[in-house]
């Protein structure tokens, strides 16, 4: 008679968790949004005043990649909330996993171990208790690369300080930057070779 007035706890609960986890990341996204603002805004300046500081605004695009590959990784996580949300309807009837919500549940909970994020920790635990560690093998790979950061290349440093430099119209030739780190890294191996 009543068990319709109530949700069950896991309702609740992946509700609750879902809703705080968009807010927060609504928060943190607005930061990193203006961090992305003020780094570009930065390195637009130093690639202005004079090609002595190249090395600068090279050392600032690694900080601006890093924000923008944290970025990316919210757009996923909000995707895959989204994913549960619209689902958690069918995830209370079935007690396995159903198969359109194994990969926002497996990637939400291998998030969790990445991510400062409580809320995170709380949808690990309830998925973990529901499902198991039946459904881990079905992360999403593009959060995995997001999230397991790796240094990059020279390569997309120097297209995105290129980038830069051409939406903000500013004439920037990248060679004397390439010079100055290709003098540095041989100077490392004479001095290297000759100890």
């Amino acid at each position: 008679m009543f068990c319709g007035a109530f949700k069950p706890k896991f309702y609740k609960k992946c509700k609750h968790s879902i809703k705080f986890i968009k807010i927060r990341l609504d928060i943190m996204r607005k930061k990193k949004n203006a961090m992305v603002y003020f780094l570009k805004t930065d390195i637009v300046e130093i690639l202005k005043t004079s090609h002595d500081n190249d090395d600068k605004a090279y050392k600032k695009v690694e900080e601006l990649l890093e924000e923008l590959r944290i970025l990316s990784s919210y757009d996923l996580i909000e995707r895959f909330c989204d994913c549960i949300s619209s689902n958690i309807s069918l995830m209370l009837k079935q007690s396995e996993c159903p198969e359109e919500c194994r990969e926002a549940v497996s990637s939400l909970i291998y998030t969790a171990l990445f991510r400062n994020v409580p809320e995170l920790k709380d949808l690990r635990a309830l998925f973990t208790r529901k499902y198991g560690n039946s459904i881990e093998s079905s992360v999403n790979q593009e959060l995995v690369e997001i999230l397991v950061w790796q240094k990059l290349s020279r390569g997309v440093r120097f297209q995105t300080l290129e980038e830069i430099a051409q939406e903000s119209k500013i004439r920037w030739d990248p060679m004397s930057l390439q010079l100055k780190q290709l003098k540095q890294i041989s100077g490392l191996q004479v001095n290297i070779s000759l100890t």
